[in-house]
């Protein structure tokens, strides 16, 4: 399984649960229903999922800027 469509480049192995959990958060942040179909079969590690390194931090630079700063921002997006 792979994160990305794109075959070439360097391909990293998920070898903890915590790229999971975060890739996870990640794509529910940004409901990223592509990604989120992919996590739905199971976890990265059982799956063998590989990822370039750069779609990672891609995909973890978006949620960020997506995540409201302060927690007034926070709490204004869940009371939404």
């Amino acid at each position: 399984m792979l994160l990305c469509d794109d075959e070439s480049g360097d391909l990293h192995e998920s070898l903890t649960f915590m790229i999971d959990r975060r890739l996870r958060e990640c794509a529910l942040e940004l409901q990223d229903t592509v990604i989120l179909a992919k996590l739905s079969a199971g976890d990265l590690i059982s799956k063998e999922a590989k990822y370039h390194i750069t779609c990672l931090i891609n995909l973890y630079n978006r949620a960020r800027k997506h995540v409201p700063k302060t927690e007034e921002e926070r709490q204004e997006s869940v009371v939404q």
